[in-house]
């Protein structure tokens, strides 16, 4: 045995070995190729045929069944939708059963617990402890605050940190388990099982495109921590792709066509079994001509949204004004935007940031807000449309945004908008809380607007930088702030 290779190093490629045929090295590496490019032929495949026609070719041809198939991420549990699979025929398929029913979050309703999720590692904790105050102080005293912090070091110091500052608040809970995103929204929705017990759902996997896909949340430690029960899903998605205010289901069409095209599902496959795993109506928000899914870099190449999440521009409120009266969502709008943006561009953070002589600087800013605004008009009008048939109230938010990539003046945040909030009453009241950005002009058009939709704003804080902060992590307040489900009515 050669000397410097550690004993575990040895012990796994002893393991390795086992698993491999009985054949020379270089057959074993031509059988490695093949796998490989049998593994990209799925993957391409799948986003061309149905997964049940990919399935029953590799059993025919190779031989592959229920293990190699799987191996080839091509999902036994999707597979037993179809009983006709193995003859490559979609006919009789059959959604599973309902896994629980989505809680609902309209500004009308208390909430009864949020979740945060606070890992040292993605940098986000600056924002979360400011914001962990922001809520204690703002949020109706019955909510309960739940922190799940990665393990680790570092979480213990934010542990000290967080009740040093806190204090002796009791509705503030720490709890330990890891997860594949800070933005708590994202990996988990909640919700009520069919016997009513509490249940977080989450996605099949994060970032299926690297080969080996991410845990969503730790599941034993979650269920551990929060008293609650852990669903997977069949499908992959990201919470801030899910609105649901009683009314209706939001969904974005990128979800719908990611699960299309890495799964090999037809869209009314992926909307029936959203339908079982959330226990309501499913719509889809967006384009989906427009958006495409690339099966060789097996990821989402095009969106046919407005933004990559639909909780960046809109926010549902639910039913706020007379019972029977038509539920309410918010919409964010560039032009009302645009109306403020004289006022806007005199702002100290857009007048100085950005280095240049006053006169060029804000010329700049004032063709990107526009240039942005015309490509984002024509998207957002058809939210505007879609949402109106499925008999919303559509109320505009002002928003001012720009394209990183192709901007040339301004440091820091550029972008400002104000969908990406949280409905829920305040102390009896219909409302939302929401991040200002301190920019007088906005700040005050925006809680004008949401007065004008019959709820109370309520601004969660007063410190600015919060809101930058988090939008220069492509998120907002939605985002940090996951739902709990709601307490078992007695």
């Amino acid at each position: 045995m050669p000397d410097g290779l550690p004993d575990a190093l040895w012990a796994e490629l002893r393991a390795i070995r086992r698993d491999l045929p009985k054949a020379p090295g270089r057959r074993i590496i031509r059988h490695a190729r093949a796998a490989a490019l049998l593994v990209s032929w799925c993957r391409r495949a799948l986003v061309r045929a149905p997964l049940v026609t990919v399935a029953a070719a590799l059993r025919r041809e190779l031989g592959f069944g229920p293990q190699e198939l799987e191996a080839m991420r091509l999902p036994g549990d999707l597979l037993a939708l179809f009983p006709r699979w193995r003859q490559g025929d979609r006919a009789g398929f059959a959604a599973p059963p309902r896994a629980m029913t989505l809680d609902a979050a309209s500004a009308a309703d208390p909430m009864t617990a949020v979740r945060l999720q606070l890992a040292p590692a993605s940098g986000a904790v600056p924002l979360v402890l400011p914001l962990l105050r922001a809520l204690d102080a703002q949020l109706d005293p019955h909510t309960q605050i739940r922190v799940m912090l990665t393990p680790g070091p570092a979480s213990a110091l934010v542990r000290r940190v967080a009740r040093a500052l806190l204090g002796p608040v009791r509705r503030v809970r720490f709890g330990t388990a890891s997860s594949a995103t800070a933005f708590a929204r994202d990996h988990a929705v909640a919700g009520r099982a069919p016997d009513g017990g509490s249940v977080l759902l989450i996605p099949r996997g994060f970032r299926p495109e690297r080969g080996k896909e991410d845990a969503p949340l730790d599941a034993r430690r979650t269920r551990r921590a929060l008293g609650v029960r852990i669903r997977r899903s069949r499908l992959y998605w990201q919470g801030g792709n899910i609105l649901f205010d009683g009314h209706r289901c939001l969904v974005g069409v990128d979800l719908l066509r990611e699960n299309m095209g890495r799964l090999g599902l037809a869209r009314a496959e992926v909307v029936a079994i959203l339908e079982a795993e959330f226990g309501v109506r499913v719509e889809a928000l967006g384009e989906l001509s427009r958006s495409h899914f690339d099966g060789t870099r097996d990821q989402l190449a095009r969106s046919g949204q407005a933004s990559y999440h639909i909780d960046l521009d809109v926010c549902p409120l639910g039913v706020v004004g007379e019972r029977n009266g038509p539920p309410t969502v918010m919409l964010a709008d560039p032009d009302l935007g645009l109306s403020v943006l004289p006022a806007v561009l005199r702002h100290p953070l857009l007048r100085d940031w950005h280095g240049l002589p006053h006169a060029l600087g804000s010329r700049l800013l004032r063709k990107e807000y526009e240039r942005v605004a015309a490509e984002r008009r024509p998207k957002l009008a058809r939210y505007r449309r879609q949402l109106e048939r499925l008999g919303y109230r559509v109320i505009s938010l002002p928003e001012l945004r720009v394209d990183a990539e192709r901007r040339l003046a301004g440091l820091g945040n550029m972008d400002f908008s104000f969908a990406n909030a949280l409905p829920a009453s305040h102390r009896g009241v219909p409302a939302v809380y929401f991040l200002p950005w301190g920019i007088a002009a906005l700040d005050a058009l925006a809680e004008r607007q949401y007065r004008r939709a019959g709820i109370e704003p309520v601004p969660l804080s007063g410190f600015g930088p919060l809101a930058h902060g988090m939008m220069e992590l492509a998120a907002g307040l939605h985002c940090f702030v996951g739902a709990l489900p709601a307490r078992r009515a007695r």
